[in-house]
């Protein structure tokens, strides 16, 4: 069965703002949310930069009935149950979460949600508070004493604060959704191929809609000092031409905290729905790579994996590389990895590279990890439905001559494409076209 799928609800969080309209105009101007960091003293980092989230309640995106079950939830978790809540407002679904009425958009059965996460990093508050008690007689930490005492000052409930799952989970419990449910942890890929799963489990019938996408929170030290051990992060200081991806420039990556939240649905639901769509997702394609090392040290990328996840998708999309109007690519502004992104599209593209626009919203959001993917997705979406390609910054000296920066631009597009990989070389694709938003028709 061969089921079309369009995308009818955004819900994002960045350091843009708190919906896709935000998002959007950031984007469009070129405006960067990089700047130096306010959520804790980085002084002592390698890189005192990132863009943060601020503002951020995560008590006014879930029922009143379900406010209390927030204190469990870590900061990735809180952004993706915001992004799940946006999205479902967005494409005017009625669920548990969004009305207290017993009407709903779907049977709960029906309705899939698949994410995106990372491996969440523990609040340094909560651990200090216990390691303090698991001291011995001359201050120095024992795992006797924290077998003993130390760990009695964590919450009972301290574990379930940080499982990848717990974003899914807190999700699928508010909005009462019954249908498949999958978290994916792959790195900086994990959301896009989550999205990726989702669109096949409407594809092979076993759901009609699906919440997809991911969410990441690194700006604490602990995860910035794995970003920094991992030869990653950025060593410069201006947030003004930081990062630079696909730029020979580029130094290393500067972490972003987002969430972003897709409403997929297929068009044969009965009784149909009606409500206007961003775009139609069409097509997919993933592959794993080979590393000549284990990342650990030093980040390594395949560039024959990207090249195969997109080619798989052109495939399964039916398309030539011709034909796509539009990339969005995953390229952080770390030289080694965006090498490897740029080699990918050169093999794939090869002489049509350069004049085909190549979008990176990290350069303006930085790198956001499980929640990069779909937000490069929603990136895409909003350029179909717009008509329009966001600005091109911080890229003055390109890449195997991809495209140098540029303003906002009106443009016909019809086929977009979203690729990405993670330093463990899972790479995934995505192809979606543009539809007549009134009619969900093809153009």
């Amino acid at each position: 069965m061969h089921r079309r799928v369009l995308i009818t609800g955004l819900g994002t969080l960045s350091a843009a703002g708190a919906d896709h309209q935000a998002l959007w105009d950031t984007l469009q101007s070129g405006r960067s949310t990089i700047a130096p960091i306010q959520a804790f003293d980085a002084s002592g980092l390698q890189t005192t930069l990132a863009a943060e989230i601020t503002d951020f309640n995560v008590r006014d995106a879930v029922p009143k009935s379900y406010r209390k079950a927030t204190k469990v939830m870590a900061r990735d978790t809180q952004l993706a149950v915001a992004a799940a809540d946006l999205a479902a407002r967005d494409a005017n679904l009625l669920t548990a979460g969004t009305t207290q009425d017993t009407e709903r958009t779907y049977p709960p059965e029906r309705v899939a949600a698949h994410f995106g996460a990372g491996l969440i990093v523990a609040d340094l508050d909560e651990l200090t508070a216990a390691l303090h008690q698991a001291t011995d007689s001359e201050g120095k930490f024992s795992l006797q004493m924290w077998g003993e005492k130390g760990i009695e000052h964590l919450t009972p409930l301290w574990m379930l604060k940080y499982l990848p799952n717990m974003l899914a989970c807190h999700v699928t419990i508010i909005h009462d959704l019954h249908g498949p449910s999958n978290t994916i942890t792959a790195g900086q890929a994990s959301g896009l191929l989550a999205v990726g799963e989702a669109l096949r489990a409407i594809r092979r019938n076993d759901a009609d809609i699906a919440f997809a996408g991911g969410a990441e929170a690194r700006i604490n030290p602990l995860a910035m000092l794995r970003q920094q051990f991992s030869s990653l992060a950025s060593h410069g200081t201006d947030p003004q031409h930081l990062p630079r991806p696909l730029d020979h420039a580029a130094s290393g990556t500067v972490l972003g905290e987002a969430a972003a939240v897709l409403i997929l649905e297929a068009t044969d639901q009965q009784p149909p729905r009606n409500h206007p769509a961003y775009a139609e997702l069409l097509a997919f394609g993933s592959a794993q790579g080979v590393l000549d090392q284990i990342p650990s040290t030093q980040p390594a990328a395949d560039p024959k994996a990207i090249q195969l996840a997109i080619q798989r998708a052109l495939d399964h999309a039916k398309l030539k590389p011709s034909d796509i109007d539009l990339i969005v690519a995953g390229s952080p502004g770390h030289p080694i990895l965006d090498q490897a992104d740029a080699d990918a599209m050169l093999q794939v593209f090869g002489d049509l590279l350069p004049a085909i626009p190549v979008i990176t919203p990290r350069a303006i959001l930085g790198e956001c990890f499980a929640a990069g993917g779909p937000i490069d997705l929603a990136v895409a979406a909003l350029a179909l439905k717009h008509q329009t390609i966001p600005a091109i910054t911080k890229r003055n000296n390109p890449r195997n001559n991809i495209t140098t920066d540029c303003p906002a631009q009106t443009k016909k597009l019809q086929h977009a494409l979203v690729f990405g990989t993670s330093t463990g070389a899972q790479s995934a694709a995505a192809i979606l076209r543009s539809i007549d938003t009134n009619t969900g028709a093809q153009p």
